[in-house]
């Protein structure tokens, strides 16, 4: 990656989290050059990179400000549905390859066959905010459309493709802290504060046909549930 293209990435992070708020202007190239290190060229690439993608608004003439409007909503929902999509979603995929987990947790079900290793991360207006590994039963995998993964969440294909033979789905929640691979993806400082999810399907055996090691920023994820139920009992 080159050197611009890092800072813009640093300068996009600063956009989507809110600390350079909608509407308002940012460092001048000059105080960018000097806080980061690099030539002003250099800023100044950054800057235009981002405002090729509509993050900013930079007129000659004028201090360059933040036209991207802040989501305040995190990007995951434990209620009814898989996952939110939003309208700035993009996935990169690392990997897809054959492969099988390190290890399964009796909790989740049991292997059974080949299965197919995805490793991507989930972004939103071009900065991440999860990081995965998703191993899907190639019998299921092969009922993907070709370059489906590219485009659409891991998750969602597994329920639109294995309705007939997905019988349960299971989650796990920890909180953690992120590790060197997970904090460079994510871009985030080293042991930032995480959200991992293990999330499985299996069909009425028990064998696993998907997946899941997802890690989350905090800052972007949320779990809501309703508990009435627990009150009456």
């Amino acid at each position: 990656m080159t050197l611009y293209a890092q800072l813009a990435d640093i300068f996009r992070r600063k956009i989507v989290a809110g600390e350079w708020a909608q509407n308002e202007p940012i460092p001048t190239l000059e105080d960018l050059a000097k806080q980061y290190d690099v030539a002003r060229v250099t800023a100044r690439q950054a800057i235009q990179m981002l405002s090729a993608e509509g993050l900013l608004s930079s007129h000659r003439g004028r201090r360059t400000t933040v036209t991207y409007e802040l989501k305040n909503q995190p990007v995951f929902l434990s209620v009814g549905s898989v996952e939110r999509d939003t309208p700035d979603f993009k996935l990169r995929i690392y990997s897809s390859q054959p492969g099988l987990p390190d290890r399964v947790d009796a909790f989740f079900g049991k292997l059974a066959g080949d299965y197919q290793h995805i490793h991507k991360i989930d972004m939103d207006a071009g900065a991440a905010y999860s990081v995965s590994h998703n191993f899907i039963a190639q019998s299921l995998y092969q009922r993907f459309p070709e370059g489906a993964e590219q485009r659409i969440k891991v998750a969602r294909l597994v329920s639109d493709y294995g309705r007939d033979v997905v019988a349960i789905w299971k989650e796990k929640v920890t909180v953690g802290m992120s590790d060197e691979e997970e904090s460079l993806l994510l871009g985030c400082a080293l042991h930032s504060p995480v959200a991992r999810i293990t999330r499985i399907c299996t069909d009425v055996e028990g064998k696993i046909l998907y997946l899941g090691k997802l890690c989350y920023l905090g800052s972007r994820y949320e779990t809501q549930r309703d508990i009435t139920h627990l009150l009456k009992t």
